[in-house]
């Protein structure tokens, strides 16, 4: 079954209001969060610091990535929660962590591979639109929306503590593939800028939460390719 913002109007009056105020949290904190990474940016680059070890400057990013990522990706995730908020409070924090641990892990992934994109994008300026075009053509595909929509499902919640912990991965990891454009769009845009982090948090939340979400995917996939052609226009100039 897919969970939209339609069931909304199925919660009872201090339901709705428990709602709205958790998103208005899961927002504010965000935001926070956001704000402090923001503060710590060097660490967010992806040219190793002077007189930083490599293992130092990976696990300076590693760390960075977590925290930014996990609060861009708070707002539904908070929703997520709500949904199985009388699986009790051992349950919630295990699929927390599980959640956490999916995108730790895709920090991992994302140090090398972004070294590898800075030198190529600092060479061929023009490279950084297309890679922004193709990501555009992945956030409008059938793909992505096949990925989108089990973000967006509800599912049965099994009971066990290692079943919270790998149901936190699972999710996760659809997060992750859901959000592959738009995070390697930011990538490539600048993780130290506060505008592209700001855009894809409320592109990620829109998304998710709003009605006719695979609509609204498919429009931002529209804006990041014209964006992204705009760049090569500008780099050929």
């Amino acid at each position: 079954m897919t969970s939209t913002p339609t069931d909304f109007v199925m919660l009872s009056g201090d339901e709705r209001r428990g709602l709205v105020a958790l998103r208005a949290f899961a927002f504010t904190l965000s935001a926070a969060l956001l704000a402090a990474c923001h503060a710590c940016m060097p660490s967010m680059d992806w040219a190793r610091p002077c007189g930083q070890t490599p293992l130092g400057a990976a696990v300076s990013f590693v760390a960075l990535w977590a925290v930014m990522m996990n609060a861009m990706m708070l707002p539904p995730f908070a929703q997520t929660l709500w949904r199985y908020r009388r699986c009790g409070a051992s349950a919630l924090a295990l699929m927390t962590a599980g959640y956490v641990t999916a995108w730790s892990m895709t920090g991992i992934a994302m140090y090398p591979l972004g070294a590898t994109w800075s030198v190529l994008f600092m060479a061929k300026p023009v490279t950084g639109g297309a890679v922004i075009v193709l990501a555009g053509m992945v956030q409008s595909s059938r793909w992505k929306a096949r990925r989108l929509a089990r973000c967006r499902s509800t599912s049965e919640h099994r009971s066990t503590m290692l079943a919270s912990y790998e149901h936190g991965i699972w999710h996760g990891m659809q997060c992750i593939a859901s959000c592959a454009a738009l995070t390697v769009a930011l990538c490539v845009a600048g993780m130290a800028d506060p505008r592209a982090v700001a855009a894809v948090t409320f592109a990620i939340a829109a998304e998710r939460l709003l009605p006719f979400g695979h609509c609204v995917a498919k429009g931002i996939g529209v804006l990041m390719i014209a964006a992204g052609a705009a760049w090569m226009l500008h780099a050929v100039a």
